[in-house]
This record gives structure tokens, sequence and C-alpha cells, in this order.
């Protein structure tokens, strides 16, 4: 299953405009629906979300020595963002007080 979510290098930008694109989509679709939609579903698609880019991030071949690439650093920082989103709608499931 890990052979499937190791991200290619040579598409490596593509896959990091693509978490870009998921978390675009994830963070509209929180804050357009968050009345139509239940907390419930947001949760769901945001969690899947998050750790479908965490797994492509932890997945990722390292570079030896020098600095990440830039689409893997993209790929840290998109999971982080999503993974917010996830943890507050899992807030409100759970029944926080603003």
């Amino acid at each position: 299953m890990s052979a499937l979510l190791r991200p290619d290098a040579r598409r490596g930008e593509l896959i990091g405009a693509g978490a870009v694109a998921l978390a675009i989509t994830v963070a509209l679709l929180n804050f357009r629906f968050e009345e139509e939609w239940g907390v419930g579903v947001h949760f769901v698609y945001s969690a899947l979300a998050a750790a479908l880019v965490i797994a492509l991030a932890a997945l990722a071949d390292r570079t030896v020595g020098g600095p990440p690439p830039r689409w893997h650093s993209a790929l840290f920082v998109v999971s982080f963002v999503v993974l917010l989103l996830a943890l507050g709608n899992l807030a409100d499931l759970l029944g926080s007080d603003d």
C-alpha cells in the first residue's frame, strides 16, 4: 500500500500543486457549506484529505544533504493546514464552545 502512495520525485511539482488545490478545496467546502452540511460530514472529508497529504509527505523520498525540494515543503505546509481544519471540525463535532 505504501508503494502506491510514494510520490515520484519527477512529478513532485505536480503533486505539490495538487495538494495545494486540495487544501483550497477543503477550506472552501468548510466555509461555503458550513450551514448546509453537518459537522460530521466536514470532519470526514477534511480528515481524509489530511490523511492523504500527510501520507504523501511522509512517504516522499528525502534528499541527502541540502534543503528539501519545494514541493516536499509544500506537502508539509498543506498537511498542517488541512490537519488544522480537520481538528477544528473534530472539536465542533465533540461539542466545543467558541
